[in-house]
């Protein structure tokens, strides 16, 4: 029961860690000029890509799909 809940807390740490990452990006972009379209696509893709990633990685997929990738 113990590891159940300090995965859980891991996860939520690191899920913390990419969302606020997504702040800095977006404050630089908007300093640099940037259009907001592009500050949203890439918190998009900063949040999906690790969750998505941990999914196949958990399915034993994670080979194949480097496989289609090169």
């Amino acid at each position: 029961m113990k590891s159940d809940k300090s995965a859980a807390l891991f996860i939520g740490v690191l899920s913390d860690l990419f969302f606020a990452v997504t702040f800095v990006f977006n404050r630089l972009m908007s300093v640099d000029g940037g259009h907001w379209v592009w500050s949203s696509s890439l918190r998009f893709f900063w949040m999906i890509t690790p969750l998505l990633f941990a999914l196949v990685y958990f399915r034993k997929n994670l080979k194949t799909l480097l496989g289609e990738m090169n």
